[in-house]
């Protein structure tokens, strides 16, 4: 059993947000629990799937950005005491989008591979597709800024249960 909480940031995308979680439902439904986190988003833009919106004066005119928002997706884990329930955590921007299963093949991937902690999908019409070729995987020094699926043990790793909301709990979010 693998279980996956799948976290979404979204801004006023709520029809990219429905695409993706109808994909996800679709084809990795299993063990896998959905989050969306609506980060400044307008009232009248909301996903019908958000479980988070944050709404302050200051996330409403500048949004979150990639750091704090999975921040807030991953501290609204465990809060509700959550987190430990699952094996894994997939983040991903809202504007992603799979064709077929990919929480199974990452997960498929990070058990052939035990010491990865952190592994990043790559679309075929992705830029970094024509570096590591079709269907290879490589280990390279960065990863992309469109989606993250991380080992729950990775995290219990790295997390700062202290940090606040702009530099906890795991990724830096004070360069905004």
């Amino acid at each position: 059993r693998r279980r996956v909480a799948v976290i979404i940031l979204s801004r006023n995308l709520p029809e990219a947000v429905d695409r993706l979680v109808r994909g996800i439902r679709r084809y990795d439904l299993d063990d896998t629990d959905v989050y969306v986190i609506e980060a400044g988003t307008d009232r009248d833009k909301l996903s019908e799937h958000h479980t988070t919106w944050a709404n302050s004066p200051e996330v409403m005119r500048e949004g979150l950005r990639l750091a704090r928002g999975f921040n807030l997706g991953i501290r609204e884990l465990i809060n509700g005491g959550r987190l430990h329930e699952y094996d894994y955590l997939f983040l991903m921007r809202a504007t992603v989008h799979f064709d077929g299963p990919v929480v199974s093949r990452l997960l498929d991937q990070l058990e052939e591979h035990p010491r990865v902690g952190i592994i990043s999908p790559c679309g075929d019409t992705w830029p970094e597709r024509e570096l590591i070729g079709p269907d290879s995987l490589r280990y390279v020094w960065h990863i992309n800024h469109h989606a993250w699926m991380l080992r729950r043990s990775f995290v219990d790793r790295i997390i700062d249960h202290q940090g606040t909301a702009d530099d906890g709990p795991v990724f830096d979010g004070s360069n905004f």
